[in-house]
Parts: structure tokens; C-alpha cells; sequence
């Protein structure tokens, strides 16, 4: 399986049966307490933004706010897109 946040695989806890191994409880979702808090954090802001009556200069403010936390996001530089071949 993996998290549902980062895509990391997640360890899933084995038991020895009779007929071989089994995965023992409930299947985690999340790797870490970062990736389960990102999703609980996130929800609730949305859940409380959802009851907010906002104009639309303050609509504008938060979609930038949130604009913002989304490009913070660090991607590679080594992809290329040219369509030239060397």
C-alpha cells in the first residue's frame, strides 16, 4: 500500500498463519504523523472556510495565500520538455 499523501509504500505489519503470512489489524493509510496531520489539517480548513461568507477581495486574498503555499512545492529540474534530440 501506499500513503495517500506523499506515495511513500508503507510497512504493513505481518503475522505467521498456518497457511503462510497475514497482514495483521487495519491497514495504515498514512507513512508518517506529517502525512496523517497534512490530510486532517487540510480537511478542517476547508470544512471552516466552507462557513465563512467572504467578499470578494477576501476571496481573492486566500486563493493567493493559497497560491502561494502551492508553488512552495519543490519539483526537480532535471525534466525535460524540449522536443529537440541530440
Amino acid at each position: 500500500m501506499k500513503c495517500l499523501v506523499c506515495g511513500k509504500p508503507i510497512k504493513q505489519q505481518t503475522v505467521l498463519v498456518r497457511g503462510g503470512f497475514a497482514f495483521k489489524g487495519r491497514p495504515k493509510t498514512y507513512c508518517s504523523d506529517h502525512c496523517r496531520d497534512f490530510t486532517k489539517y487540510f480537511n478542517a480548513m476547508q470544512k471552516e472556510l466552507d462557513q465563512i461568507e467572504l467578499d470578494d477581495e477576501h476571496k481573492r486574498k486566500i486563493r493567493g495565500e493559497m497560491f502561494r503555499v502551492g508553488n512552495s512545492l519543490k519539483f526537480p529540474t532535471i525534466v525535460n520538455f524540449s522536443t529537440k534530440t541530440s
